[in-house]
């Protein structure tokens, strides 16, 4: 986790220990063994559980940084030879590879153009 916190924390987004999950006004509770990085509803979490993380997700990713985001992406996939899957769009990307996250990252940029 802490290798993955400074990774994290090049997004320029405010640590959030206290990180909550639920739905609605109704029903809300503390994610245990989660810390998040974001603001405004755009941010980025992970789990961890003895020391280790066993899940990374990114919420509202259309209000970060390109140009971070890439390099946070990258960073973590070379470093830990992970992907990234998009489960509403149903891609699994290699972070591996830098040009296919910007290919990736660049269709959101196509679809933030077309609400303006």
């Amino acid at each position: 986790p802490a290798e993955l916190e400074s990774i994290l924390a090049s997004l320029g987004h405010n640590r959030v220990e206290k990180v909550y999950t639920g739905y609605g006004q109704s029903y809300r509770e503390i994610h245990e063994n989660c810390i998040g990085f974001g603001q405004n509803y755009c941010a980025v979490f992970y789990s961890h559980q003895d020391n280790i993380v066993q899940y990374i997700w990114f919420i509202q990713q259309l209000g970060m940084d390109r140009e971070k985001l890439t390099h946070v992406l990258h960073e973590i996939g070379t470093k830990w030879n992970l992907l990234l899957q998009d489960w509403t769009s149903t891609i699994t990307v290699d972070l591996r590879d830098r040009k296919f996250i910007e290919q990736y990252l660049g269709q959101y940029d196509e679809t933030r153009a077309q609400i303006k």
